[in-house]
């Protein structure tokens, strides 16, 4: 994909803070410049900056009206806490992406990571359960990923 300078990404931070209309190309945009940043292709892009965006974003009236886009954009504030160290706020956010959607193995996967890192063991095995629980057919957690999060939650002390 294309890289994205410093200043590009300011103008989409900008444009995001003061849209009263949030279209997707504009949510897609801020995800491939947080990825860019997150894998280390724009490191003097400040996290500062993402978290930032993330909490006006989810003030934006456009996203408050829209189920959908709210869940997008709480799960991509939780995932840019998590990566920042935040990993309360993280929680917090993809708790309620999960709210909206309950269905989302995603979001338990992401809980599952952030009480791990924490080495939170009956909070892992609390979000292990839920995930064993949704019936969601195993499209996009494996068995293998589910017995890999068993073996890890099992090894915190």
């Amino acid at each position: 994909g294309k890289g994205y300078s410093l200043f590009e990404a300011a103008q989409v931070l900008e444009r995001v803070r003061t849209s009263s209309k949030m279209d997707a190309s504009v949510y897609r945009t801020m995800q491939a410049v947080y990825l860019i940043k997150h894998n280390g292709q724009c490191p003097n892009l400040a996290e500062t900056a993402f978290l930032r965006l993330a909490d006006a974003a989810l003030k934006n009236p456009v996203i408050l009206n829209s189920e959908k886009r709210q869940e997008e954009w709480l799960n991509l504030a939780g995932n840019m806490h998590a990566a920042a160290g935040n990993t309360e706020t993280a929680r917090s956010f993809i708790e309620q992406a999960h709210t909206i959607n309950p269905n989302s193995s995603g979001y338990l996967v992401s809980l599952i990571e952030l009480a791990i890192r924490e080495r939170r063991k009956k909070l892992a095995q609390d979000y292990l359960f839920r995930l064993e629980a949704l019936d969601t057919g195993w499209d996009d957690v494996t068995t293998r990923q589910l017995n890999n999060f068993r073996t890890r939650v099992e090894e915190l002390h």
